[in-house]
């Protein structure tokens, strides 16, 4: 009975880890793709500016970089 109580424990101690390490990284996902909002929305009110875009987080994000880059060079603003 204790090594069945032990097990589960443990288990459920591995299970939160994971989930954890889980949300972690949603998060930072999520950090990631608000900042290409910010990035994007800078770039279309400021188009004679060049972008920064976070090339760094680009693996973070678990994207194409180049096509991101694209993406955020075209970005135009509509009717002002």
């Amino acid at each position: 009975m204790n090594a069945q109580i032990l097990e589960a424990i443990e288990e459920s101690e591995l299970n939160r880890s994971a989930q954890i390490q889980a949300a972690l990284a949603a998060n930072q996902r999520i950090k990631y793709s608000l900042s290409l909002l910010q990035v994007a929305v800078a770039a279309a009110e400021h188009p004679e500016q060049p972008p920064t875009i976070p090339q760094a987080e680009h693996s973070a994000g678990g994207v194409d970089g180049q096509a991101v880059d694209r993406l955020i060079r075209q970005t135009r603003r509509e009717q002002g």
